[in-house]
């Protein structure tokens, strides 16, 4: 849950594809061959980091994390 306008920025901006790929194979039976993002808005020491898993084949982006 966004807790401030860089919060809902990020979330908005990772929602659009923003971001980049962490190249990290997932465990999670649900995410097979589904690709880790990682987004961050904001000055260094207050950034607001989203990861969420993309699918690489159809674009289809969930499970958005603040981190």
């Amino acid at each position: 849950m966004p807790n401030s306008a860089q919060d809902v920025q990020a979330l908005t901006e990772a929602q659009q594809g923003m971001g980049r790929n962490l190249n990290l194979t997932l465990k999670d039976p649900r995410y097979l061959g589904w690709e880790k993002w990682h987004h961050s808005v904001g000055p260094k020491g207050g950034k607001s980091v989203v990861h969420y898993v993309r699918n690489p084949i159809t674009g289809y982006t969930t499970d958005f994390k603040f981190k």
